[in-house]
């Protein structure tokens, strides 16, 4: 099961609804094998929301067609992940789309004429479009085969948000200058690119596009694009390819994923998920370097063991 995030949508007062498009399905999914590697093409598509669990899908990487994207992971269960399909939101130019895949393939469930620039997700997908924020009524993985409700929920033009116990709060967007209200103190922020909440230790994430702070502490960090916040670790995705992991407030990993621009990130159970500027959606393991020395020291230990018994 794929939990999704999703972007803030405003229209005005106006519910609206789509049925699956059969016919677009079969026109925007097709598969192909070049190289070793199944892929997916999904026209218009910007990027996707994905989490699964098994570590044997970790080295499958699919592409998707060139389109602006901003996707984040969600998390998932453990317990009868591994057969279930996984639900994906995808913001691309110009329409919002949602989507399951099966193995490698991305069958449309809706698609909805909105384009979006912020999402995320509590229970349920909100995004912002056009400065104002919607949500998508539901849960994400019910009833999308028949239809799906977009509902208004808010009319105040917003830039972002962030969500803090259970609440939506707006960050409002007064370009160069943007305000938003921390612990019912109006604070202004200039030339923000968007702003998170980490509930791990109850702080606002701020970051630019070469500077970031996490819990008071600052990270020059070069064309930051995107941001992802993972309990204890905040996921950075830039302009070059690079994604940095910052654990409690230090820089844990600096990883290489692609010659271009980085969409999205998400880490779960140590593996990166990414999309980029064309469309591309891949998977990367990594190793927690915590872990190898953990392991180190037992493997030590052992041979001095072994060692002394010889003796």
């Amino acid at each position: 099961m794929l939990c999704l995030e999703a972007l803030e949508v405003c229209s005005d007062d106006v519910r609206e609804s789509t049925e699956v498009d059969k016919a677009a399905d079969s026109e925007r999914r097709c598969t192909a094998e070049h190289e070793g590697r199944k892929k997916v093409f999904l026209k218009e598509n910007g990027g996707v929301s994905v989490c699964r669990s098994d570590d044997k899908a970790a080295n499958k990487r699919t592409d998707v067609s060139p389109s602006h994207a901003r996707a984040q992971a969600g998390s998932c269960t453990r317990e009868n992940v591994l057969m279930r399909p996984i639900y994906i939101c995808a913001a691309g130019l110009q329409y919002l789309y949602l989507l399951r895949m099966e193995h490698i393939e991305f069958r449309l469930l809706s698609k909805i004429n909105m384009r979006a620039s912020f999402l995320q997700f509590d229970g349920r997908v909100h995004f912002v479009s056009q400065k104002r924020l919607f949500s998508l009524e539901g849960s994400p993985v019910e009833n999308f085969e028949e239809e799906c409700v977009v509902k208004p929920y808010s009319v105040e033009p917003c830039h972002s948000f962030y969500i803090r116990n259970n609440k939506i709060h707006l960050v409002h967007d007064h370009a160069p200058l943007f305000s938003l209200y921390i612990n019912n103190i109006r604070t202004t922020v200039k030339d923000l690119k968007g702003v998170l909440y980490t509930p791990h230790n109850d702080s606002l994430i701020f970051y630019k596009s070469g500077l970031i702070s996490v819990g008071g502490r600052k990270f020059e960090i070069k064309k930051i694009n995107c941001l992802r916040v993972r309990k204890n670790r905040v996921i950075v995705g830039t302009g070059d390819g690079y994604v940095y992991i910052i654990r409690d407030k230090r820089l844990q990993k600096r990883v290489r994923l692609d010659d271009f621009p980085i969409t999205s990130a998400d880490l779960h159970r140590g593996t990166l998920f990414y999309s980029t500027l064309i469309g591309t959606v891949g998977k990367k393991r990594i190793q927690e370097t915590r872990l190898y020395f953990l392991v180190l020291f037992f493997v030590l230990v052992f041979v001095l063991t072994v060692f002394k018994t010889n003796l």
